[in-house]
């Protein structure tokens, strides 16, 4: 675990004075296209940012995947500010607002950033109400099929947003028939195996109520399919 550090010692309050930044209003980056295409960079639509965005390494990718099935998450940037810290360039990975706090994350392997940079982008980002963490890539790898397991439904999703398919209705006949069983139905008695185009507003209204929680799935080990426990919410 990375260790802890300390952001309020007179030599690091002397440095968040020299910190530059055109502004701390979250807002992608540009990636050029040379990195594009020379580094492992990844690009995904999702619900809780708007656009597209771009990652710079596979476990940003899969650290945003764990961002938006996180219910406490309202929303994240990747790539969100440029700093200047000690006449350095810096880019932290992540902001997100989860609850009503703002913070900003940085992966690096084993959790190990430099320590006088992460001591100073601390103490700046505490200055101005954020939380500063840096987490370790193992940590999110850790996860990884729990977080492709969601992509799917992710993707589902998005495209019916882009459509602006409406199934709040549905959503509430689907919500009470599941929780009508007895016991805890599988996603198999509501969506008919082998009918999955006739069933397209169906499943939507399905995985909409699955990502807002108000059904609960277990992914961490198996994908969705037809034979997926559905449990109430708690």
């Amino acid at each position: 675990m990375p260790h802890s550090i300390t952001i309020n010692d007179p030599k690091t309050l002397s440095q968040i004075g020299k910190v530059r930044t055109e502004s701390l209003i979250p807002n992608q980056q540009h990636t050029s296209i040379k990195l594009l295409t020379s580094a492992d960079c990844y690009q995904q639509r999702f619900l809780k940012y708007p656009g597209i965005a771009t990652f710079h390494s596979f476990a940003e990718y899969l650290y945003a995947l764990q961002l938006e099935i996180d219910p406490n998450v309202r929303s994240f940037v990747p790539q969100p500010f440029v700093l200047h810290i000690n006449n350095k360039r810096y880019i932290p990975d992540f902001y997100i607002l989860r609850n009503d706090k703002e913070y900003v994350f940085e992966l690096k392997p084993q959790g190990l950033m430099d320590e006088e940079k992460q001591r100073v982008a601390a103490a700046y980002f505490d200055y101005h109400n954020m939380i500063f963490k840096v987490i370790s890539n193992e940590e999110v790898l850790a996860h990884e099929h729990k977080a492709l397991n969601w992509l799917p439904i992710i993707q589902v999703l998005v495209c019916a947003n882009e459509y602006g398919l409406d199934t709040e209705a549905l959503e509430f006949k689907t919500w009470q028939k599941c929780v009508s069983y007895s016991d805890d139905p599988v996603i198999g008695d509501i969506l008919l195996p082998g009918h999955k185009e006739a069933e397209g507003f169906q499943e939507i209204a399905l995985y909409r109520l699955i990502y807002r929680h108000r059904l609960v799935i277990d992914l961490s080990k198996q994908p969705i399919s037809y034979d997926t426990v559905l449990k109430r919410c708690a």
